[in-house]
């Protein structure tokens, strides 16, 4: 059935299924193509229906949650809290509700992922395994990862290829990967203004892009 679509593709798909590949093509001889169908050309101008992944652990910063949670909300995307386990999480001044455990969901089923800061956040042995791994496959599927202050060191320690980070508070947006360091919890998503980008700009135009295939992905353990 490949084979009917593209000669190519059907070759690898066959070594890497186990069966003997095609030796002739039986693709179409035609030159047609459909903007609609490539992920490339859809909108990137809006955020809708986004599904934002929060990787919370116990320890995180729940006012950041709080905060760009509202704000993706406002802009039609959907913030979703993922935790060590489904419920209460307490964080540094108060609690975030998880819809998820890490045990019961993975990154395929959200667009971008979210780290906050926290002394303990993410990074604790109850669930950095987990986390790590989300956060693997999340960049290995091109999606937008965003992460601010601690958790700018846990997604520096997993050695993403070719990726630069935040080393005060200016926000730096990297193949889709955005991240800042001391930065204010007051308007984190705030409007851009000319001459100033800020994390909120940088975090919409990230999930906008929808996917960052300009990532080198070939080593990603994921």
């Amino acid at each position: 059935m490949f084979n009917h679509i593209d000669f190519e593709f059907a070759k690898e798909v066959a070594v890497s299924v186990g069966v003997k590949p095609p030796t002739e093509s039986k693709a179409p001889t035609h030159s047609t193509k459909s903007p609609a169908l490539s992920q490339q050309n859809t909108a990137k101008n809006s955020i809708q229906s986004r599904k934002v992944a929060f990787l919370i652990g116990e320890g995180h910063n729940s006012s950041q949650v709080a905060a760009i949670s509202a704000a993706l909300l406002a802009a039609d995307a959907i913030p979703i809290a993922v935790g060590p386990y489904k419920g209460q999480v307490k964080g540094d001044t108060g609690t975030t509700e998880a819809q998820f455990s890490l045990l019961t969901c993975r990154s395929v089923l959200f667009d971008a992922v979210v780290l906050v800061g926290g002394k303990q956040g993410v990074d604790s042995p109850r669930v950095v395994g987990d986390a790590l791994a989300f956060i693997n496959e999340a960049f290995k599927h091109c999606k937008t990862i965003v992460a601010l202050d601690e958790a700018v060191d846990l997604l520096k320690g997993l050695h993403l290829p070719a990726i630069t980070y935040a080393s005060g508070d200016r926000v730096v947006a990297d193949q889709g990967v955005v991240t800042i360091r001391n930065m204010s919890d007051k308007e984190p998503l705030r409007v851009k203004k000319e001459g100033d980008y800020n994390f909120g700009t940088a975090v919409f135009e990230a999930l906008a892009q929808h996917r960052h295939y300009q990532r080198n992905i070939s080593t990603i353990a994921a």
